[in-house]
């Protein structure tokens, strides 16, 4: 079994980014099995006792970025608002200068000094393993630098499709994005998808000369969450996450109006709770709902857990776009192991319908108010029964440890 893997990855240790959460959930399993990890990560990455290795990106825009992160994780006095401030303001002509030029997403520049920093920790720590894995795409050019310098099985792992129109800026970006594929496709040992959806257009696009695998990301067994809620003041949907742009309540406002024409007594039944930020615009459209909508704004991780337990059923909200058609929010494997009965509101998606009504649970086509309103029937009709105080489900099948389970095999 390899001992010492190297985990590269831009983002780590940032609360409440799915990107972060995704690579400390397996940093942290694979400390568990005694393998031995280092991890190099950007400045706005959380220092963890010499276990994270951080580098600043070299261009303005990535460092404008990571500083922003860095003053963000600081007490917000005025001293912390005025350094922030200056430094930022001094660096906007060099900021300025570098979108003239080049649109890229801020972190492009950060593997020009994370590939140098990489080979020197494959000299000093010797790898058996790099693992990459985003968040950003350039990552995978940092294990590549890695992986050439030290001779390590390099696992390139996308949790997001890396060329789709939504994904970059311009056509420069696009290339390079297309340059990023290509060498992961002719470089790494294996690449890793975290829906079938995603790698099937992936080998569409290009030969890879490793494997390929689609291994689900999972959740902590651990945090199974399941309490008993009164049903005294109605039935509460939870929905935790980001509501902005094509994600937001407009399908569920909808279908519940649906359901009070086939259901009059359901209207003052329903009671969805947003937590976590949402746009302005989101509050704007909701506004006709009235009180059957509260938002009640971010909290961390942790606490997010618990609102999950004082829920009698977690809603799932997928973007309207193509990209969810590749993807699958990494909330559903949380949801999944809480013993709480989920409603996925699914864009186009078969295999994440397939993933939830395997489990037991709802999924509804986000186009389709009427299957919503049906799935919402359901539900009203379970809370009359006391159904919802009961854990809802199927045991899930897909874990954290399970994920690492097969990213160990397919290493071997």
């Amino acid at each position: 079994m390899e001992e010492r893997w190297l985990v590269v990855s831009y983002f780590t240790g940032v609360d409440g980014m799915a990107a972060s959460i995704h690579a400390d959930m397996r940093i942290k399993e694979l400390l568990s099995r005694s393998v031995e990890v280092r991890v190099l990560s950007s400045m706005a990455a959380k220092s963890d006792h010499g276990l994270v290795r951080r580098v600043i990106s070299l261009f303005p825009s990535g460092i404008r970025f990571e500083v922003r992160h860095v003053f963000r994780k600081r007490k917000r006095n005025a001293v912390n608002i005025l350094l922030k401030s200056l430094f930022i303001l001094l660096l906007f002509p060099f900021y300025a200068l570098e979108k003239i030029f080049l649109r890229f997403d801020p972190t492009w520049s950060w593997y020009l000094s994370a590939s140098r920093e990489g080979r020197k920790i494959a000299r000093e720590f010797r790898p058996e393993v790099v693992y990459s894995t985003g968040g950003p795409a350039s990552a995978h050019l940092v294990a590549w630098a890695v992986k050439k310098a030290s001779g390590a099985k390099w696992i390139a792992e996308f949790q997001d499709p890396i060329l789709h129109p939504t994904t970059y800026r311009s056509d420069p970006e696009r290339k390079h994005f297309i340059r990023i594929e290509d060498s992961v496709a002719q470089h790494a040992d294996a690449a890793v998808y975290v829906t079938e959806g995603a790698r099937k257009r992936a080998r569409d696009r290009v030969s890879f000369k490793g494997r390929t695998a689609v291994i689900y990301p999972g959740a902590p067994s651990a945090q199974a969450i399941h309490t008993n809620v009164p049903q005294d003041n109605g039935i509460i949907i939870a929905h935790i996450g980001t509501l902005a742009g094509t994600r937001n309540l407009d399908a569920m406002i909808t279908g519940m109006d649906l359901l009070r024409e086939r259901d009059p007594d359901s209207e003052s039944l329903i009671k969805v709770m947003q937590y976590g930020f949402t746009s302005r615009e989101v509050i704007t459209s909701s506004g006709p709902a009235g009180d059957r909508i509260v938002f009640a704004g971010r909290v961390p991780h942790d606490e997010a857990l618990t609102k999950m337990g004082d829920a009698h059923v977690l809603l799932l909200i997928q973007n309207a776009d193509d990209v969810s058609r590749e993807t699958i929010p990494s909330k559903v494997y949380e949801y999944l192991l809480t013993g709480k009965l989920v409603l996925g509101l699914v864009f186009r998606n078969p295999e994440l319908t397939s993933i939830l009504r395997s489990h037991g649970h709802l999924s509804a086509e986000i186009e389709d108010p009427s299957s919503i309103a049906s799935a919402l029937m359901k539900i009203v009709e379970d809370f009359r029964e006391g159904k919802l105080t009961e854990p809802a489900g199927a045991e899930p099948s897909i874990t954290l440890s399970s994920s690492v389970d097969r990213l160990m095999e397919l290493v071997r």
